[in-house]
């Protein structure tokens, strides 16, 4: 028997912002996860991209806003692959596999007053459970610090999407 496959994400299903992702950075990433059979993704900070995701693996996303959330998950609720979760910043017993394929971290600004300390778990989580971590708005201040921080001791930065001229994707890799 087939099983049904999920449908096909559009360009135009999707109202990009400048806080979403780009249609570069969703063209990086069908191209990245066809590539590397990619067939699980875990993500901090939810929106287009959980669609995305969900639309070619699994993806868990993380959310610490749950308004954010809620939203994400109207969005994703036909693609099966898709599982939103809220998400307290440190706690990770949402999560059903111990290590996934990639991770995608976006979200607030790092110097955001509350979300800091939930950038910086994310960032630490990110490296114990994935080999292959990619990081959304790489050229801001505070994900410069914790990728240095975090990911440059043990990952090698290896390749970087340009999605226009202010915004920039960094894929690091064990």
């Amino acid at each position: 028997m087939d099983t049904p496959s999920a449908p096909e994400v559009q360009p135009s299903d999707f109202q990009y912002t400048p806080w979403s992702i780009t249609l570069a950075d969703k063209q990086a990433f069908e191209r990245y996860v066809a590539r590397k059979k990619v067939q699980s993704v875990l993500e901090f900070g939810s929106g287009i991209s959980t669609a995305v995701f969900g639309a070619l693996c699994s993806v868990d996303s993380l959310d610490n806003m749950p308004q954010y959330a809620a939203k994400t998950r109207e969005l994703v609720k036909h693609l099966p692959n898709a599982v939103v979760h809220e998400w307290n910043g440190r706690d990770l017993t949402p999560l059903l596999r111990p290590r996934y394929d990639m991770v995608f971290i976006d979200g607030p600004w790092f110097d955001s007053g509350d979300h800091r300390k939930d950038r910086e778990a994310a960032f630490l989580h990110a490296t114990r459970l994935s080999d292959r971590i990619w990081v959304h708005d790489a050229l801001r201040d505070g994900e410069m610090r914790l990728q240095l921080w975090y990911l440059a001791p043990i990952y090698t930065r290896r390749g970087t999407v340009f999605s226009d001229s202010n915004r920039v994707m960094f894929l690091w890799e064990a």
